[in-house]
């Protein structure tokens, strides 16, 4: 997924987060903890480069390390 396909997906616009990092710090990162303590699934990301240059990323979606305990239903 390039840049800006995750960026109309997610509906942000470009001068939003304009620098990678922080489009990782303030949407990537803290959706993959928000994620990861509330579902029984993750996700990783890696940044893909172009000279120096990130142009995408490739996701990866997991079952979660911990699994989550959910109420009991007796």
């Amino acid at each position: 997924m390039t840049l800006d396909e995750l960026r109309d997906w997610l509906g942000i616009e470009p001068v939003v987060y304009a620098f990678f990092w922080l489009l990782r710090a303030k949407v990537l990162d803290l959706s993959q903890r928000e994620l990861d303590e509330k579902s029984d699934w993750s996700f990783s990301f890696q940044a893909i480069t172009i000279v120096r240059k990130i142009t995408g990323g490739e996701f990866t979606l997991r079952p979660s390390r911990v699994p989550k305990i959910g109420p009991s239903r007796e």
